[in-house]
């Protein structure tokens, strides 16, 4: 069966009378609308964008989407406000706990409050926990501080103590040759 005889469209062979494969079936092209899928190769985004738009009905007013839009834009800018005032104010928290004196939680509020002009009172819990975090990190400093200082003083006494011992055995080892020399002259001076 002569397999180009396809390449004519009518399916026919007429040379026997039998049927044969169209070309675009027997290759595994797909034709949509009597249209070759490929024609869509030359214009990718447009074939693109035709896969992906919704169905009118399951799309939103363009009213709604600007408005969605415009809260989450709003959204970000309190956001950001929201996470530079946070920072701000734990800064100025690490600044009083640094100057390493007594600072009651009225006290800190109260320089807070003075310094960026934000009513603290709703958030006394938020400041108590980034007061006390701080205070921790701080502690914590403080604490490999004096370890490192009491291994350091452990380490002095130490080396002082192996230096006494070292000078002790050094002086024992001198008089105990001192005496061998003694001896041995007494020996020679005995003999002679």
């Amino acid at each position: 069966m002569p397999f180009d005889r396809g390449l004519g469209g009518s399916g026919l062979d007429s040379s026997n009378g039998a049927t044969t494969t169209p070309i675009s079936k027997a290759v595994g092209l797909m034709v949509v609308d009597g249209k070759n899928p490929s024609a869509h190769l030359h214009h990718p985004q447009r074939h693109h964008k035709e896969l992906n738009q919704r169905p009118l009905h399951t799309q939103l007013p363009p009213a709604q989407v600007l408005a969605i839009l415009s809260q989450h834009a709003d959204a970000v800018k309190r956001e950001e406000w929201t996470n530079n005032v946070q920072e701000t104010v734990r800064d100025l928290i690490s600044t009083i706990l640094d100057q390493e004196r007594y600072s009651s939680l009225p006290d800190i509020q109260g320089q807070v409050e003075a310094t960026t002009g934000i009513d603290m009172r709703s958030h006394l819990d938020w400041l108590q926990d980034t007061s006390k975090q701080k205070l921790k990190r701080i502690n914590q400093a403080a604490e490999v501080i004096r370890v490192t200082a009491a291994s350091t003083r452990v380490q002095r006494a130490f080396r002082a103590r192996r230096w006494a011992l070292r000078r002790r055995s050094r002086l024992r080892l001198e008089h105990t040759r001192v005496a061998a020399d003694r001896v041995a002259q007494q020996a020679i001076q005995g003999y002679a």
